[in-house]
């Protein structure tokens, strides 16, 4: 196939409120907002979950995590993610790499994401695949971490990504799809200096609201009240939540300058997202657990190149799933597997997430969580959009939502529009049965670097 190039950029954990046109400042992220000058921002696109495995199931398959089977968190990590890999084997005909590579493309991907690896099931959907990892120091001495944070010397993989892709444009060949997932905005918001512009005394204060609240434990206890970080402590977590979301903006501006200098933008399909978003201290919630408020379900897509990617149905409300679908269009493919899509103007989406593990709640108890946080992690959560509307099923319990009126989703308007209630429930799809995971560990050594990169990162 002689189409445009792709490079696909998830800004892991990027909220689309600190955007331009979603209302952020120009300054926050100007390299992206002059791609959304040039090309389209779809104005509602909502992801598929409020963490990164099943979202990313989504981005890649156009399935939703039910549909791939990961719906359900009931199995133990090893399962999950072996799951996760039988699930790219059984679908691989329909993701975004491999129907791409079949039509011609050379495929690469580089990920500093630690659920976003080549071991789980990522790696064989591309022609290269690239694990990176953060080179901040783990926790093996609390001193020694909170001085080497302290310092503001180290970044989360978004260095080594660059590397690969500099590489990658060195030998390139056309056409090719290209992703990078970039971690730096991930908590615990401590990006380098320059971008950590904060002075010695704030910078240590910054250090210590990691070390007390973003951790398992300390996400946990804020999340449930048990825990209160004050509005000063709120507002340098947003702070550096800006900062490193510039520190990304300026990685891929340094991209696009490599790919101009190459001779190769102008033929380059550029498209930038986010797996979810994040609660920077609104309604006293941390991270992006135990709720599926806008905050963490509305993801920036903004794109620009020789056909940007259109909203080609109209109906206001995009669900990430639809992505593979919209690329295809864009670059020209005419027969591609994600010409159906079941919930047209509807995005469903659920916190499908490991915390319903009886494992998961025994690591999360040993690790100090509280009671009251493991029973939310334990309630299921779903919900499907329409762009206007939100129903929410948290449990037993239903509200519908008026988001033009309410985004804070604080008024339940379902007796004044049983209509949309009706309809939305038609796509809830969280409540069937729940995925069965397979029972095979990942390799010899790798399960405890992963569990050694997501505490750092406040993952359970």
């Amino acid at each position: 196939m002689d189409g445009p190039n792709v490079l696909l950029v998830v800004l892991d954990t990027a909220r689309a409120d600190r955007f331009v046109p979603h209302g952020g400042s120009p300054q926050i992220a100007p390299a992206i907002a002059g791609l959304a000058g040039r090309g389209t921002a779809i104005p509602r696109v909502f992801a598929t979950s409020n963490w990164t495995l099943p979202s990313h199931v989504s981005l890649f398959t156009g399935l939703l995590p039910s549909e791939f089977g990961v719906a359900g968190g009931s199995g133990d990590r090893a399962s999950y993610l072996a799951t996760v890999r039988e699930g790219f084997e059984r679908h691989r005909a329909r993701t975004l790499p491999a129907v791409l590579g079949d039509a011609g493309y050379d495929t690469r991907a580089v990920s500093a994401n630690p659920w976003i690896r080549s071991a789980h099931g990522f790696g064989p959907l591309f022609d290269d695949f690239a694990d990176v990892h953060g080179a901040r120091p783990g926790h093996d001495s609390m001193l020694r971490t909170r001085l080497a944070w302290w310092r503001a010397r180290h970044n989360e993989g978004a260095a080594a990504a660059r590397e690969h892709v500099a590489g990658w444009i060195r030998e390139a060949r056309r056409p090719f799809f290209w992703f990078a997932n970039l971690m730096e905005c991930h908590s615990p918001y401590l990006p380098p200096r320059p971008y950590d512009d904060l002075g010695p005394v704030e910078r240590w204060r910054a250090v210590r609201d990691a070390t007390r609240h973003l951790t398992p434990a300390g996400l946990a206890r804020v999340c449930v009240g048990e825990s209160d970080p004050g509005p000063e402590a709120f507002a340098r977590m947003g702070h550096l939540y800006g900062r490193a979301i510039r520190y990304m903006d300026d990685w891929l501006s340094s991209v696009l300058e490599d790919l101009d200098r190459a001779g190769m933008l102008d033929d380059t399909l550029v498209v930038v997202t986010s797996d979810h978003g994040e609660h920077l201290g609104e309604h006293g919630l941390l991270g992006h657990t135990m709720s599926l408020a806008q905050r963490l379900l509305h993801v920036p897509l903004i794109s620009a190149g020789p056909t940007p990617l259109l909203d080609d149905r109209g109906t206001g409300a995009v669900s990430l799933a639809r992505l593979p679908a919209l690329l295809a269009e864009a670059i020209g493919m005419t027969e591609h597997p994600w010409t159906e899509w079941a919930w047209p103007g509807i995005a469903p989406a659920h916190n499908a997430g490991l915390g319903h593990s009886p494992e998961r709640q025994k690591l999360a108890a040993a690790r100090g969580v509280p009671a009251a946080a493991r029973e939310r992690l334990n309630t299921p959560m779903e919900c499907a959009l329409d762009g206007r509307f939100k129903l929410l099923r948290t449990g037993e319990n239903e509200a519908l939502y008026d988001l033009d009126a309410d985004p804070e989703e604080g008024r339940d308007v379902s007796a004044a529009h049983p209509e949309r209630v009706t309809a939305l429930r038609a796509a809830l799809v969280l409540g069937s049965a729940p995925a069965q995971h397979a029972d095979r560990p990942v390799e010899p050594g790798e399960e405890a670097e992963i569990e050694r990169h997501l505490e750092a990162l406040g993952y359970l």
